[in-house]
C-alpha cells in the first residue's frame, strides 16, 4: 500500500510515518486502540458534552448528534412537559466545535407517544 502524498500522511512527521510502517500487525492494532482512546480524550463524544441534569435525558446518540428530551414548564403552569431537541456539533471560526440545539417540539405532539416510549 502506497500512502505517499495522501492527505492523511501529509499531516504526519516523516519520522512518525517510518516508525508506523515498521510495526507488525499486533503493534498496529495496539496503536489503533491507543489513537482511538486519544481521539476520545481530545474530542469527546457529543453525549459526553451534553450536561445531563434532572430535567433532561439523552434518548438517542449517534456520531456528531443526539436527541435530547428536556422537561420544560408549560407557559405559566408549573407542570413540566417533555420537549425534544436535536443537538449537533457545528464548527466555530476558531476551529473548535460547539453544540447547536434545534427545537423539534413537544414529544407527545411530534411522535404521538409519551416520553417513556421514545426510542
Amino acid at each position: 500500500m502506497d500512502d505517499e502524498g495522501s492527505d492523511t500522511t501529509e499531516r504526519l512527521p516523516d519520522d512518525l510515518l517510518a516508525v508506523v510502517r515498521a510495526l507488525d500487525e499486533g503493534e498496529l492494532r495496539a496503536l489503533i486502540d491507543f489513537a482511538q482512546d486519544r481521539l476520545r480524550e481530545v474530542h469527546p463524544a457529543i453525549s459526553d458534552r451534553i450536561d445531563e441534569n434532572s430535567h433532561q435525558e439523552i434518548v438517542q446518540a449517534e456520531e456528531g448528534q443526539a436527541k435530547v428530551l428536556r422537561y420544560e414548564p408549560l407557559d405559566d403552569d408549573q407542570q413540566e412537559v417533555p420537549v425534544l431537541y436535536l443537538v449537533t456539533e457545528e464548527p466555530t471560526p476558531e476551529g473548535d466545535t460547539r453544540l447547536h440545539w434545534t427545537y423539534l417540539g413537544p414529544a407527545e405532539d411530534r411522535y404521538g407517544q409519551t416520553s417513556g416510549e421514545l426510542d
